[in-house]
Formats: structure tokens, sequence, C-alpha cells
């Protein structure tokens, strides 16, 4: 038996032949021949195409083989989640029930925003609150160089008196 490739020819996919004799009295005597041949495959330029890919590159061609493949891919999601949810069962077993990744993340997030508008916003308010301050300080040394001016000014009144 055997089945039929996409151009029709006879593939046949076993390597065994079994033959099986009955007689209904008596005995019987039969001489079984088999002769076998080198046999010559040619191959379409996209089966060898096909064969060479998945030879060089079996990650891809394990891909597009899943893609065609429903029920295929499904088993391989189905074994990704599997790998996964083992992977998350050994770290927490690891680190005594404390998802360390999730509170990391979560940490991560509560400082993070993906708003564009609120981190030009937080730019802006430091942005003054730089400027303020440095009005600040400009205004207390200006005050310090006019106290200085007026003591040296008053220096000889001190004197006088």
């Amino acid at each position: 038996g055997g089945d039929e490739d996409a151009d029709g020819r006879q593939v046949h996919s076993v390597r065994e032949l079994f033959v099986s004799v009955e007689a209904d009295v008596g005995e019987a005597s039969f001489k079984l021949s088999v002769g076998l041949t080198a046999l010559k495959v040619v191959l379409s330029r996209a089966e060898l195409t096909s064969r060479v890919q998945k030879m060089r590159r079996g990650w891809e061609s394990k891909l597009v083989d899943l893609q065609k493949d429903v029920n295929a891919r499904e088993q391989f999601e189905d074994r990704v989640k599997q790998l996964r949810a083992d992977k998350r069962k050994h770290m927490l077993q690891m680190h005594h029930g404390v998802d360390y990744l999730q509170r990391n993340m979560s940490m991560t997030l509560e400082g993070y925003s993906d708003n564009k508008s609120e981190k030009m916003i937080r730019h802006a308010d430091k942005s003054k609150e730089r400027h303020v301050k440095a009005v600040e300080i400009k205004q207390d040394l200006e005050k310090q160089q006019e106290q200085q001016g007026i003591a040296w000014l008053n220096r000889g009144e001190g004197r006088r008196r």
C-alpha cells in the first residue's frame, strides 16, 4: 500500500512485506522468490527545494509546517503554555512562593507611564521648578551684594561716631 504525492506518483511508506499462506487439508509446499533492485527516485524542483530547506533550515521549515497545519500549531501552542507554566511553578518553588519577576514589573509600571503628554507635563514641571529655584538663588545673591555694597559705603560712619 502507499500514498500518492502531489504529482500523482505512487509512494510506498512501508519497509516490510508480509506474506500469508493458508491450506485447507494436508501439506502444502511453495517457493517464494523476491527480487530487490535499486530504486531511482526522481524529484521535482519543488520537492527538491522543500527537502533542501528542511535540511538547511530546520526551525524555519518547522515554522512553515506549523503555520500550514492548524492542529500541529494548536499542539505546539499548548506545549509552549505548559512549558511556561512549568517554568513559573519551578521559579515559585525556588523563591519560596515569591514571584520576583511580577513584583519587579509591577514596581516598574507604577512609576512608568506610556502617555507622552504626561511625560511632557512632568518634564515641564521639573524645568519650571529648576527655573524658580535659580531665580530665588539669583535674588538672594543680589540682596547679599547690595547689603555688602551698603555696608562698604557705610563703613566710615561707624568710625565717626
